[in-house]
């Protein structure tokens, strides 16, 4: 049976100027109070479990899975969550996803891996296995570089799907119907095949939210122009009204994704390296992103300076953590050459 590590982020957002900037475009925009800055996997609590503890548990007691690593700040929650592998590291998206694709570089099967979020309220043991049981046979059966995960929004978020506006893209199904779908929080793939700029894209798409559109597509082209394969971005410039429109499929949109994100060398033709396969439940879509929603779900939310009894303050600038700002020493495994703490451990 195929086993793989999995990587849990649990970063946040530590610059206080944007917290309150993006808390004050999403109460303008869409009058709900966003949790930006907010680390939700100890600020929420269900069932009284921590939001990330439920998720850790789940993704330890597969039997898919060989390691579970936690990234974020591991001073923060080293004494709180058990059973996994802290990467001692807090900064952009961008940043978060590379450290954690980094390490598994040179692993078998190409660095197979999986990455998950750390806030999916309604994941079940279940849903974990089936879609990873399916997704892993995907990946190594096809040869494929990467699973993204979608969600039909109407049918996964029912009850939710008019909060606020999250990340989403039109596309047609199989049966030519346009459907809303929005990006899931799980992907497989091979981290010695995936560019560093299809993670920009990601990077991208998620720092998008909360803007209007036009400022949406103005700030897509400013970040990613720079970093795209420069040819296959302008040949697609033309035809990109289709996609605007939802007259596209996902194939179709993945095909042009590996164009402008795969070297020339490395690419194989169209299908060839990415795939984004859909689910139609919540487990993998609902992430509660606002205060609203966390109430909806019946859920406890504590601020983190109580939780932690220090000033927020404080807590932002201890979690400012990068590659070469490691705040804690760090235990070396034969099995992974990383700079990692394992949970439990003391310092």
């Amino acid at each position: 049976m195929q086993t793989v590590p999995i990587v849990v982020l649990a970063g946040f957002e530590t610059d206080l100027a944007k917290i309150q900037k993006k808390k004050q475009c999403f109460l303008d925009n869409y009058g709900v109070h966003y949790l930006e800055g907010d680390p939700k996997g100890l600020t929420i609590k269900i069932d009284e479990k921590y939001l990330l503890e439920r998720t850790v548990d789940i993704v330890r007691n597969s039997k898919l899975t060989n390691d579970v690593f936690v990234l974020g700040p591991a001073w923060m929650y080293q004494s709180r969550i058990n059973n996994c592998t802290f990467i001692n590291h807090n900064s952009t998206l961008f940043s978060n996803i590379l450290t954690s694709t980094s390490m598994m570089k040179g692993k078998p099967n190409e660095g197979l891996m999986g990455v998950l979020t750390w806030d999916l309220p309604e994941l079940t043991q279940e849903s974990f296995d089936d879609y990873l049981g399916k997704t892993l046979d995907m990946v190594l059966s096809q040869n494929m570089d990467l699973v993204i995960q979608s969600v039909d929004k109407k049918k996964a978020l029912i009850g939710f799907e008019n909060e606020y506006d999250k990340p989403q893209f039109v596309f047609k199904n199989k049966e030519g119907e346009k459907v809303e779908y929005i990006i899931g929080h799980f992907y497989v793939g091979r981290a010695d095949r995936v560019p560093h700029s299809f993670y920009e894209i990601v990077d991208v798409l998620y720092g998008n939210r909360g803007l209007s559109k036009w400022d949406q597509v103005k700030r897509t082209y400013k970040k990613l122009a720079p970093v795209l394969n420069k040819w296959p971005l302008i040949t697609a410039i033309p035809r990109i009204k289709p996609y605007l429109r939802g007259d596209a499929t996902a194939d179709e949109v993945f095909h042009k994704i590996e164009r402008i994100c795969i070297p020339k060398k490395d690419y194989r033709g169209a299908g060839q390296h990415y795939h984004m396969e859909t689910v139609d439940t919540s487990h993998f879509a609902f992430d509660p992103d606002t205060a609203e929603e966390v109430l909806k779900i019946g859920a406890v939310h504590t601020p983190i300076e109580k939780v932690l009894e220090i000033p927020y303050e404080l807590i932002l600038e201890k979690s400012i953590i990068s590659n070469s700002q490691l705040h804690h020493p760090s235990v070396h495994t034969e099995e992974y050459d990383f700079e990692t703490s394992r949970a439990g451990a003391h310092f």
